[in-house]
């Protein structure tokens, strides 16, 4: 029994070793990315630009990615069901705009709830009906990413990957924000919680990526009921860690 009891702390050991390990990795790739070459004021401000002029060009660039090339999208099958076909769509969008067109879309039953999200109600459009998992509407062009979970409000929380992309591709925003509200110079303070919540771990990489890494980092809960795994204690001594190396 000893034996067999040894076994399973060594399997549990190197199960454990690999998580951290893979999570080293992907903060080392993300915080390269953000760290290494921040983005200055006029950069970001002709990123965001660029992304307004072509919005509806990236919108559709998006939805067809996303949506109409993954088979198994819930959407997509929501989008048959209602008729609606990429060019059916597409030109929808060049005829009313992005807005306009999720409005109709929305009103012909291509619209997910929250308990719809989760799997906790069935989807009933008309006289059809669907059941869909959150792992459903997982995003197939993304890479890796932090695996965290959300605060679980009304019930457990919502385990989720925040991709690499998401915070390489929201810097632009972060950097004309912190200079527009004056706070690129002044003193950063954080206040949110550890991991497993992502929400502090995130800001700490938004404010530093600007230039201004924050002095201090509160959680407003307290570990007894985050009671946060060793490995995810880990993971947020290893993320601040190799944040002030790069």
């Amino acid at each position: 029994m000893r034996w067999i009891d040894t076994m399973k702390r060594s399997k549990e050991l190197i199960s454990q070793i690999k998580i951290l390990y893979k999570h080293y990795l992907v903060t080392s790739a993300i915080l390269r990315k953000v760290l290494k070459d921040p983005l200055t004021l006029d950069e970001s401000r002709s990123i965001l630009k660029n992304r307004i002029e072509n919005r509806k060009k990236n919108f559709l660039e998006s939805i067809k990615q996303t949506i109409y090339l993954h088979p198994y999208s819930p959407y997509k099958i929501l989008l048959k069901r209602a008729g609606y076909s990429f060019e059916n769509v597409r030109q929808l969008v060049e005829e009313t705009g992005i807005e306009a067109t999720l409005k109709t879309l929305c009103e012909k039953g291509v619209y997910i709830d929250i308990l719809e999200f989760k799997g906790k109600k069935e989807v009933v459009r008309g006289k059809d009906i669907y059941r869909f998992k959150e792992n459903d509407f997982s995003n197939p062009l993304l890479t890796g990413g932090l695996k965290t979970k959300s605060g679980g409000t009304r019930g457990s929380g919502t385990t989720m990957m925040v991709p690499l992309e998401y915070i390489k591709e929201h810097n632009p925003y972060n950097v004309v924000a912190a200079t527009e509200c004056g706070i690129t110079q002044k003193p950063v303070i954080i206040w949110l919680p550890i991991l497993p919540a992502g929400e502090g771990l995130f800001f700490n990489l938004r404010f530093t990526a600007t230039g201004n890494p924050p002095v201090k980092w509160f959680s407003q809960v307290d570990e007894r009921y985050i009671r946060p795994s060793t490995i995810d204690r880990l993971k947020t001594l290893s993320s601040v860690w190799m944040a002030m190396f790069f």
